[in-house]
């Protein structure tokens, strides 16, 4: 076989010159919009008249604009083919990452939208929205904090009959996010002069709905002439106290007053600085703004800190088929596309037991994803929130239905005592698809009292006494432990032999104490200890003769065995989003801490406590596994996850000789940890290592991207089948006129449109 034909039988095996596409129906000139995720990434879509140039029908004409209008490409006949696609158009040009307008009209001009012409298609990978619309934010976490303002009101001085501030404010993500709205007046001279403003968190909160909601306080005023300004602060929390920015957001603020006695409200939101916070950076308040916490990311967080956001708001166009296209037929077959959901758990009820909250549900009967794992929450309301979940995905309790949350774990959270609410959630993370929240049950969650049984039982000649006691000991506190095989049972058995007085009495004490302990417990058996006492003394005979020593039948006191089982502790596994806050003081954190650092030193790493806090149990596992493998290279690997990872670190990594035999399991977690870490140290891992040469690095977002490594890999795929398939040539035009419908046809040549882009 010729070379030629082996190389094009290998490009066609990789990258077959079809690519899946979705088909949109056009009946009008109307605009679309799409996002492309990916600087310099090749955009292709038709606009296919499906028709011969002896048939009438649509002559399409596409633009692409970016959101400031600014045109990019066009194109009349780029998909022109005589037979089936006479004047169709193509877009094919590349666009760097963002949001853009498509413009899907007719020859040869546009008209405007809603203009009536022939029905045509347009076919694209891409996902096509009819609207699009974009707002900022501020969203909080599960501490209370406020953000705040000074306005000048001093030209209103003495108008101001009332005022009003009103924040839109909505829940980001689950039930329990609160807002409080205050302001202050001042004079000149900075003194209070009217107002509800807290220096600490309010004692009042209002809960957020799920929809935009106005969160006003107002008031009178019964003098303005000495305001000079107007301190507005609008607390907010999440009050179940996930780990993150998951609570209340904000996305703008309102001022108002009524003023020289309207009782109209005039609009005075141009006093402030920034009301729709345009000016978002992620990383510190909006211009105009501040607050009384730190600022970071609204992304992968597990602390209290506050975030800018930014929201894009689509309106998805239904797909009418699924399309195989190329640059001269295209072939469509109808399918139906069911949009992906999970419902939640039914029927949740809850008791008290010995060993604590038992909770009970049903699988989800809606839905058409299934549920990989349950999360479970746990608050007192209106305020304090926990989270726990069944197990992680694949876990073998992961999908029980079944969950007991031990007195300890109240103990550390909100306190026994305490009225709770439950609920739970269907989570499949695998997708990012999460349920709604099952029917609540409330508790009032309190330790049982132990309970004591006492039986005595007496006789004329000898005394049996038998004490048999039961306890109910609580859980021991909730730590995360493997699956224990069963505990080995120590018997301790102590004989105690008194020697006879006078008259040969022996009283012989046997007591059985049977424990089972953990399986790190050492049996110890004790040897009997026996105490022998002196001989008695014999008093020479005297005048008076003693009667007879009474023989007193021998004692026995035989105690029963008493059995204590310490129940295992239920694993508790912590999901990304739900995080469980404990009170200050609490030491488990630093357990933790120590017993990993104690697992690294004895595999001969020099691991303090304080760097071991990055380090998971899933970590640890990994770099055990990698020990087996080459010791300098787990040396390299634990740098790279006890904290902030540096470039020379990552290096080092790389260039370690045995790193290309690091299993799947441990390049996992070096993508996770590249992940949270900055584009020097990816830039520098990216050119030692290939990412796309192992399915292992799928998860990993290449240095300036926001995409991951497989979605690219797709990316491309799909780009160079669209390239292989733009590779014939247009067939030309024919001269007559090209049918009804849209702008028409001409009687004469017609322009080919240009086609732009930038990098």
């Amino acid at each position: 076989m010729p070379l030629i034909s082996i190389l094009s039988l290998v490009f066609f095996t990789l990258f077959p010159p079809t690519a899946q596409a979705a088909s949109y129906e056009v009946s009008e000139e109307s605009d679309w919009y799409f996002e492309v995720e990916q600087d310099n990434t090749n955009v292709v879509i038709y606009g296919n008249s499906n028709r011969s140039c002896t048939e009438s029908g649509a002559d399409p004409y596409l633009w692409v604009y970016d959101l400031s209008s600014t045109l990019l490409a066009e194109n009349d006949d780029g998909n022109h083919d005589s037979t089936n696609q006479c004047v169709s158009a193509k877009i094919d040009t590349t666009l760097d990452a963002g949001v853009y307008r498509l413009r899907a009209g007719y020859c040869c001009s546009q008209v405007t939208v809603g203009y009536n012409g022939a029905d045509y298609e347009l076919v694209t990978d891409l996902t096509l929205a009819t609207n699009f619309s974009t707002y900022n934010g501020v969203r909080f976490s599960y501490n209370a904090a406020y953000i705040e303002q000074t306005i000048d009101i001093s030209s209103y001085a003495g108008e101001i009959d009332a005022i009003v501030v009103t924040p839109l404010v909505k829940r980001s993500y689950d039930v329990n996010d609160y807002v409080a709205t205050q302001y202050a007046a001042y004079d000149s001279a900075g003194n209070l002069l009217q107002g509800n403003i807290t220096s600490s968190a309010p004692t009042s909160w209002v809960e957020v709905p799920s929809f935009w909601f106005s969160a006003s306080t107002s008031t009178n005023v019964q003098d303005s002439t000495s305001w000079d300004t107007v301190k507005v602060r609008i607390w907010a929390k999440d009050g179940e106290g996930w780990g993150g920015n998951y609570g209340t957001e904000i996305k703008e603020v309102a001022f108002k007053a009524k003023l020289d006695g309207s009782t109209e409200w005039t609009d005075l939101t141009n006093l402030l600085t920034n009301p729709y916070f345009n000016s978002i950076n992620s990383n510190s308040p909006p211009n105009g703004w501040s607050s009384n916490e730190s600022w970071d990311t609204c992304q992968g967080l597990y602390s209290s800190t506050l975030c800018g956001f930014v929201h894009n708001t689509w309106t998805w166009a239904t797909p009418v088929t699924t399309t195989t296209t190329t640059t001269t037929t295209t072939t469509s077959t109808t399918t139906t596309t069911v949009p992906q959901s999970i419902g939640p758990p039914m029927n949740l009820t809850g008791e008290l037991t010995a060993n604590g909250v038992y909770l009970d549900w049903d699988a989800p009967n809606t839905g058409n994803v299934d549920p990989e794992r349950y999360a479970i929450s746990f608050r007192i309301p209106p305020s304090a929130g926990w989270g726990v979940a069944t197990g992680n995905v694949g876990d073998e309790n992961a999908l029980n239905t079944e969950y007991t949350l031990s007195y300890s774990l109240f103990e550390n959270t909100g306190g026994l005592g305490e009225t709770y609410v439950f609920d739970v959630r269907s989570d499949n993370d695998t997708l990012g698809l999460y349920s709604g929240w099952s029917t609540q049950v409330e508790l009032l969650v309190e330790e049982p009292t132990p309970s004591t049984t006492t039986t005595t039982t007496t006789t004329s000649t000898t005394t049996t006494s038998s004490t048999t006691t039961t306890t109910t000991l609580p859980p021991p506190p909730l730590v995360a432990q493997p699956s224990s095989p069963t505990p080995p049972v120590t018997t301790t058995t102590t004989t105690t032999t008194v020697a006879p007085t006078s008259t040969s009495s022996t009283t012989t004490s046997t007591t059985t104490t049977t424990t089972t302990l953990p399986p790190t417990t050492t049996t110890t058996t004790l040897a009997p200890t026996t105490t022998t006492a002196p001989p008695t003394t014999t008093l020479p005979p005297t005048t008076t003769t003693l009667p007879p020593t009474t023989t007193l039948a021998p004692t026995t006191t035989t105690l029963p065995p008493t059995t204590t089982t310490i129940p295992q502790t239920t694993s508790t596994t912590l999901t990304p989003r739900v995080t469980t806050t404990l009170p200050s003081g609490t030491d488990t954190l630093t357990q933790v801490q120590v017993e990993t650092a104690a697992a690294l030193t004895s595999m001969g790493f020099d691991v303090q406590p304080e760097q071991a806090k990055e380090i998971d149990q899933a970590e640890l596992k990994v770099i055990q596994s990698v020990d087996f493998i080459d010791q300098e290279l787990a040396d390299d690997l634990v740098d790279v996850l006890d904290g902030e990872v540096t470039v020379e670190e990552i290096d080092n990594l790389v260039q370690d000789e045995s790193f290309d035999e690091l299993p799947d399991e441990a390049i996992n977690v070096i993508v996770d940890a590249l992940n949270e870490t900055s584009d020097d140290v990816k830039e520098e891992f990216e050119d030692n290592v290939n990412i796309f040469g192992n399915d292992a690095y799928d998860d990993y977002v290449a240095a300036g991207s926001t995409v991951d490594t497989g979605t690219r890999r797709t990316v491309v795929a799909v780009a160079a089948a669209t390239s292989a398939a733009a590779g014939a040539a247009a067939g030309p035009k024919p001269s007559g006129g090209s049918g009804g419908g849209g702008g028409g046809g001409s009687d004469g040549p017609r322009r080919r449109g240009a086609r732009g882009g930038r990098r």
